[in-house]
C-alpha cells in the first residue's frame, strides 16, 4: 500500500493533432516535448495512448494498482492542461462533462458556448454563425455539460473532466494542414446528442485559504491559496494535487518535495501527514 505521494508524469497532444496549440504549457508550466507547442498535457490519466506515469517509468495503472484501497477501473476523473493560442474546432463531449479553470489568457480569448437559441439541425453541416461566442478572463471557473458544442480561443486551462474522452468535431474553421487536407467532422447523427443547454459560467467562495470550485458525487476541486505550513487533508480514495504556482511539500517523515508551477503528485488515501508552502494549489478528490 502506498504511503507518499508522488509525482506524475504527463502524456502530450501535440504537432498535428494540436494546430491551435500555444507555448504557455513549455513557458508557464514546464511541459517539455518535442516541439515547443503543446496543445494537452494529460497529467493523471488512464487513458489509452494518454496514460500518464511516473518518474520510475510506471504507468499510472501500475501506481494504483500498487495503492490497495480502490481499482483502477474505478477512477472517476482524468487530469489535463489545454493551451488553445488559436481556436479548437468546436467539438461535443456526448458522453462526459468538463470543469475548466482558466489560468492564461491571450489576446481575444473567448470561448464557444453552444448553439444560438434559434438553431435548428436541418442539414449536415454545421456553420460558423450557428454557434454562440463570449469572452472569458483568467480565474473564470467554467462547467461543460455533456453534448454542449464548445471550443476554446487565446486559452490556458486546468481541466478536471469524467475519465473518458470522446469527442464529436463539429466545425473546425475550414483550417487545413500543410498538405492541404481539412480534419474530419463528426457533423452526421450528432442531432440525439447535441444538447441546446449552454457552458455555465460558475461562483465561488474563499473561506480561510479554501474555495470550493467544483463538486460532483464523483469528484471535488479545492484551491488552496497562500497557504504556509498548510495540513493537507482529505475525504476520499484518493487525491491529486495541482500546482499552480511552485510549492514546497513536507512529509511527516521528514523528507521534502519541491514542486514547479504545472506539476501534479498523487497522494494516497493512506499516505503520511502533508504540510505545504504554496500561493495556489488545486486539490481533486475521488470519492469511489
Amino acid at each position: 500500500m502506498l504511503k507518499e505521494p508522488i509525482l506524475l508524469i504527463p502524456a502530450f497532444r501535440s504537432g498535428r493533432e494540436t494546430p491551435w496549440a500555444g507555448d504557455k504549457l513549455r513557458k508557464e508550466y514546464q511541459k517539455y516535448t518535442l516541439g515547443n507547442m503543446i496543445g494537452e498535457s494529460y497529467d493523471f490519466s488512464l487513458l489509452p495512448g494518454l496514460e500518464s506515469t511516473t518518474p520510475s517509468g510506471k504507468t499510472l495503472r501500475d501506481l494504483l494498482s500498487a495503492d490497495s484501497s480502490f481499482h483502477a477501473e474505478s477512477v472517476p476523473f482524468i487530469v489535463k492542461w489545454t493551451d488553445a493560442q488559436d481556436a479548437t474546432s468546436i467539438h461535443l463531449h456526448p458522453n462526459h462533462d468538463e470543469y475548466l479553470l482558466i489560468t492564461n489568457t491571450y489576446n481575444n480569448a473567448q470561448i464557444v458556448t453552444g448553439v444560438k437559441p434559434e438553431f435548428e439541425h436541418g442539414t449536415s453541416e454545421f456553420l460558423e454563425n450557428d454557434f454562440r461566442f463570449t469572452s472569458v478572463h483568467t480565474g473564470d471557473v467554467l462547467h461543460i455539460p455533456a453534448g454542449v458544442p464548445h471550443a476554446l480561443c487565446g486559452i490556458t486551462c486546468w481541466t478536471i473532466q469524467q475519465a473518458e474522452n470522446e469527442a464529436l468535431r463539429l466545425f473546425d474553421w475550414n483550417r487545413t494542414n500543410a498538405r492541404g487536407f481539412k480534419r474530419t467532422l463528426h457533423n452526421i447523427n450528432t442531432a440525439h446528442l447535441l444538447s441546446t443547454t449552454s457552458v455555465k459560467r460558475l461562483s465561488y467562495e474563499t473561506v480561510d485559504n479554501e474555495s470550493l470550485l467544483f463538486s460532483t458525487d464523483s469528484f471535488s476541486v479545492l484551491m488552496i491559496q497562500n497557504a504556509q505550513n498548510y495540513p493537507v487533508t482529505f475525504d476520499g480514495a484518493f487525491a491529486v494535487m495541482t500546482c499552480l504556482e511552485p510549492a514546497v511539500l513536507r512529509l511527516k517523515n521528514e523528507k521534502t518535495m519541491y514542486l514547479t508551477a504545472g506539476q501534479s503528485i498523487y497522494i494516497p488515501r493512506n499516505s503520511v501527514a502533508i504540510s505545504i508552502d504554496a500561493a495556489r494549489v488545486l486539490l481533486s478528490t475521488a470519492h469511489v
